[in-house]
């Protein structure tokens, strides 16, 4: 596999960091806290964890429509996420324009969670990076039930080298400086 295609592969799996599934009407969330409220730190970070990690399937499962019209995606559990936007990701030369809006619809994770609400989520290659380095934004309000409670607005924008490390961090989620968390892309692809 070409550095060109591990780091194609690479943006793809970013683009699932934060995208798993869709609108909220189907929710029942036990947590009444407005999702500026902040939570403590390691429900936080439970928090981040279960959404980044149950969000690839959504976005590489979404498959524009030539209408714009929202795409709805199954979630690894249970539940769905629709998704509109669009997602661009070119090997050869490298290219990560990945702009999608999702809404989750009681989207139930493998790790026992359910999310609610909606976030916005960009991707892009970093403009005259060398190496090269993917700049991911989370924007939103999602609610967490079941194995993780909590409300979190989101506003985080995250800086990944070719590996899939975070390179930077900043915004706020969940109530607390985004520098407090450990995000790790995990780098699934082939060596």
């Amino acid at each position: 596999m070409t550095y060109a295609d591990k780091l194609a592969r690479a943006a793809v799996l970013v683009c699932g960091v934060f995208a798993a599934c869709a609108d909220d009407d189907d929710v029942v969330s036990t947590d009444t806290r407005p999702a500026t409220a902040q939570v403590d730190i390691a429900t936080a970070q439970a928090a981040l964890t279960t959404l980044s990690g149950n969000v690839d399937v959504t976005v590489t499962s979404f498959a524009p429509t030539a209408s714009g019209a929202a795409v709805s995606v199954a979630c690894a559990a249970g539940g769905q996420a629709n998704v509109t936007g669009h997602v661009n990701v070119v090997p050869v030369p490298v290219n990560v324009d990945v702009a999608v809006e999702i809404s989750y619809a009681g989207c139930q994770t493998m790790d026992g969670a359910i999310l609610g609400g909606s976030l916005q989520f960009q991707q892009r290659v970093a403009a005259g990076s060398q190496p090269l380095r993917v700049e991911t934004f989370y924007m939103g309000d999602v609610q967490f039930s079941g194995r993780v409670q909590a409300r979190c607005s989101t506003d985080v924008h995250v800086l990944v080298d070719e590996t899939g490390r975070t390179v930077s961090i900043d915004g706020m989620f969940c109530g607390h400086d985004a520098t407090e968390f450990n995000l790790q892309v995990a780098p699934r692809w082939g060596t």
